[in-house]
């Protein structure tokens, strides 16, 4: 299990890097501050996975009248 100061570390990055409401994590220690930041760290790598799938996917018009997409595919119209 990490320590009190990793998990520390963890909240602040959490609030501060990926906009986590961490008020819900206030006074809990131990196994319970650790339970907590393993779920609110899956749902942080959900969302991301999800947006960059959602880029993966995005598709635009090109001048040339083909369609690319970001993993540099071309579409002929």
């Amino acid at each position: 299990m990490r320590t009190e100061h990793e998990m520390a570390i963890t909240l602040a990055a959490l609030r501060d890097s990926f906009g986590v409401d961490v008020s819900p994590a206030a006074g809990l220690h131990g196994q319970e501050l650790a339970a907590w930041l393993e779920h609110a760290e899956d749902a942080v790598f959900e969302r991301e996975h999800a947006e960059l799938r959602a880029q993966r996917y995005y598709t635009r018009p090109a001048d040339d009248g083909c369609v690319y997409c970001l993993a540099g595919a071309r579409h002929e119209p």
